[in-house]
């Protein structure tokens, strides 16, 4: 009996020690990492990491840039990358690699967010008083977009300066550094809530239904200027796209979308969505050229 029962533990042993004891018993089965290119606290950072807390079983990554996301995320045998048009935008303007041969089939989210223009609700001065101060995510075309601005509206002199990201803009806003701030809706919206920002426009497309779009406002041309985010299923060894996909649309995630202003939600991928972040992604690059 007790040479069986040996014979058993040097079975088990064996086998755990060969495979990885957590993965022979099941425990790593289903769980997943999601991989962002950029900063930790940037919205798309913030977005990854909400998908991760829905799904429950995961962990976060972060990748260098476009390129480096999906080389991370090849690393792990169930794995999820998020993809951006500024991804895209930034990867273009770069000469580096982003693969965009996207199969839809394996894509588990789209959706869309733009960006809100916020002020402090005691700030009197307006986008078009002299010396006005405007902070923007420095991953866009700032300098074109500030000599965009003043060049349709004759007599601005608008002075739009670079930040690290949405979340550095708002603080700024928020310490009274500058006078307006360009910012991601995800970020914008709680502190609207709790009343401390004003956001009187937006970057929607011309007619939108916000009537706060600065295009209409100000005589501008920024419909390519929202933010477009795809969630890749890069591998998936031991969970399928249905469960992947049911985390996107579990109430968790969808409340946090709901909050964040994101539009144009979908668990129902076309390669009309791939060509249409693609897209977006190479207007952003050539904006200003």
């Amino acid at each position: 009996m007790k040479n069986k029962i040996l014979i058993i533990v040097t079975l088990i042993t064996a086998t755990a020690a060969s495979v990885g004891l957590l993965s022979w018993l099941g425990l790593e089965k289903g769980r997943i990492v999601v991989v962002n290119g950029g900063t930790s606290t940037s919205p798309t950072s913030v977005f990854a990491k909400s998908y991760v807390s829905a799904y429950q079983e995961g962990d976060f990554q972060l990748g260098k840039n476009c390129d480096d996301t999906q080389k991370v995320a090849q690393k792990y045998s169930n794995s999820v990358r998020l993809l951006t048009n500024d991804h895209i935008a930034s990867a273009i303007r770069r000469g580096e690699a982003c693969d965009t041969n996207i199969n839809p089939n394996r894509i588990v989210l789209v959706a869309d967010n733009h960006f809100q223009v916020c002020r402090l609700p005691e700030t009197s001065i307006k986008l078009t008083d002299a010396g006005v101060t405007l902070g923007r995510a420095s991953v866009h075309p700032v300098e074109a977009f500030n000599a965009d601005f003043n060049a349709s509206n004759p007599g601005v002199d608008l002075k739009t300066i670079p930040f690290k990201g949405s979340k550095n803009v708002l603080q700024a806003v928020l310490n009274g550094d500058i006078n307006w701030g360009i910012i991601a809706s995800s970020i914008a919206t709680p502190m609207i809530e709790q009343d401390k920002i004003v956001c009187e426009y937006d970057t929607t497309p011309k007619g939108s239904a916000t009537g706060k779009s600065l295009n209409d406002h100000f005589n501008l041309n920024l419909d390519g200027f929202m933010l477009k985010y795809m969630l890749v299923a890069e591998n998936t060894k031991t969970v399928t796209i249905d469960e992947l996909k049911k985390a996107a649309n579990s109430a968790e995630f969808q409340m946090y979308l709901v909050k964040g202003g994101f539009y144009n939600i979908s668990t129902n991928v076309t390669a009309s969505h791939v060509a249409d972040i693609v897209k977006s992604g190479i207007e952003k690059a050539n904006y200003g050229k």
